[in-house]
């Protein structure tokens, strides 16, 4: 069986691999936040929602829901959730660029 080389594309001279210390923690980065952005940013940003949609919904302006305007404003005050899944469309979108095959 031949054992088959991964090198960096953006230079043919850097050889990947899996075992080199270098770069082993590495890793634990890249599963860490590939874990984060997906679900714990959308839960966040869902906390922040629940917190303050009396405000919104209400029309009061408070500190919190000024500083999170960028959630709701586009929206009417009953489907200010629709941010979040908005978030989820552009990271499927983004996401499909993985399974496109440029060679």
């Amino acid at each position: 069986a031949t054992a088959r080389r991964s090198y960096l594309v953006a230079d043919l001279e850097v050889l990947c691999r899996s075992d080199d210390e270098m770069y082993r923690g590495l890793d634990a980065y890249f599963w860490a936040f590939f874990v984060l952005w997906p679900v714990l940013v959308p839960l966040v940003l869902l906390c922040l929602l629940l917190w303050i949609r009396r405000d919104v919904r209400a029309l009061r302006v408070t500190r919190l829901s000024r500083a999170c305007r960028f959630l709701w404003r586009d929206y009417n005050a009953s489907c200010h959730y629709w941010e979040l899944a908005d978030l989820y469309r552009k990271l499927f979108l983004a996401s499909l660029v993985l399974f496109i095959q440029t060679d």
